[in-house]
């Protein structure tokens, strides 16, 4: 079982819905390794969901995972996580803190946790 989420900004209230991250049931039985995570597009204008497991070649193509120090802010503790998903051994987090808005280009970003997938 994996979150469904919603990401939205305090200031500008850009907002993006249900985005479903980790990997869900079906990849676990199939053997799969699988995680989705939001990532900022390599434009900045928008978030979208990609496999943290093939991270360096998403990253090569320019989008930014947002588990990245630059994309969230710093005055806030990584210490209370928000939401996570576990895969072959790793655990992928989002924390309760504020992350870059590729709308108005401020940290004020918060992924909200609102259901399951799986």
């Amino acid at each position: 079982m994996s979150d469904v989420m919603n990401a939205e900004c305090l200031n500008c209230n850009y907002h993006k819905d249900e985005l479903c991250f980790g990997g869900g049931q079906w990849y676990a039985r199939r053997r799969d390794y699988y995680c989705k995570y939001p990532v900022l597009n390599p434009e900045k204008t928008d978030i979208l969901m990609k496999d943290i497991v093939k991270r360096n070649e998403y990253e090569k193509e320019g989008y930014i995972f947002y588990d990245s120090d630059e994309l969230f802010d710093k005055s806030f503790s990584k210490d209370k996580c928000n939401i996570s998903d576990g895969t072959h051994d790793k655990e992928y987090k989002l924390y309760s803190v504020k992350y870059y808005c590729p709308k108005c280009k401020k940290y004020e970003l918060v992924f909200q946790w609102c259901g399951c997938w799986d």
